[in-house]
């Protein structure tokens, strides 16, 4: 992406690597996305297809690589879910300003992270779209990604005391959950929930669940063109 404006970003003592696009003909009211990745070896160029197709419908696209992530690096059991919130927020800082609207699209762990931001920036946040969403325990918040952290997430369960599910139930704008019916990792009792949630205060709430698609939606997206397409489509109409 040759416009692609990179830097890295020192939080508290942590270099975090993060970019901006511009869009190709802005929109007047200065629309940007921030694209944010799941856990395991995932970092922000799974969306670069997105972040470009984005971009070519007048979005701005704000990415960064979280803590033991692409090219921010570190050791990832330093991070945490209280630490990524607080890295995303700093990233949007950086890069927008308080009147910038905002999509906020998170996948997988960062769909946890999207209604923790949501929750911390209000109206600012137009439009959440929560690609294969992830919840975690309330206790898991502050806890490093070690043992511990893995030992809370087996659990049975334990996903239901998730402050996120308070985030979303408070959320006011458009939201889209997005979800393959082979996906192997999230369960379906946390897409209900998290459905079940957004409808209390959303503007309007939509799922999408694609036949025969795993754990894979920001890489599989950008290469279904209609289903993007269709999916920008409604982030960006008011």
């Amino acid at each position: 992406m040759e416009q692609l404006q990179t830097t890295s970003l020192s939080i508290n003592d942590i270099s975090v690597y993060t970019a901006y696009l511009p869009a190709k003909q802005p929109r007047s009211d200065g629309l940007t996305a921030v694209l944010m990745h799941g856990a395991g070896t995932a970092s922000s160029e799974r969306f670069h297809g997105l972040a470009e197709a984005l971009s070519a419908k007048g979005v701005a696209v704000v990415l960064l690589d979280f803590l033991g992530h692409g090219k921010t690096g570190g050791d990832l059991h330093k991070n945490s879910l209280r630490l990524r919130t607080e890295h995303a927020l700093a990233v949007i800082r950086h890069w927008t300003n308080a009147t910038t609207p905002l999509i906020l699209c998170g996948s997988s762990m960062s769909g946890h992270t999207a209604l923790r931001v949501a929750s911390q920036l209000g109206e600012q946040v137009r439009s959440l779209c929560l690609l294969q969403p992830a919840l975690y325990a309330s206790e898991a918040e502050t806890v490093p990604f070690t043992e511990e952290f893995t030992r809370i997430l087996h659990d049975h369960g334990s996903w239901q005391s998730s402050l996120a599910l308070t985030d979303a139930q408070q959320f006011t704008g458009k939201a889209i959950v997005v979800i393959g019916t082979e996906d192997p990792v999230i369960p379906w009792g946390v897409i209900e929930a998290l459905m079940n949630r957004l409808k209390v205060s959303a503007q309007e709430v939509r799922i999408d669940i694609l036949r025969g698609v795993a754990h894979e939606l920001p890489v599989w997206l950008p290469k279904h063109q209609t289903m993007c397409d269709q999916l920008i489509a409604y982030l960006i109409s008011e």
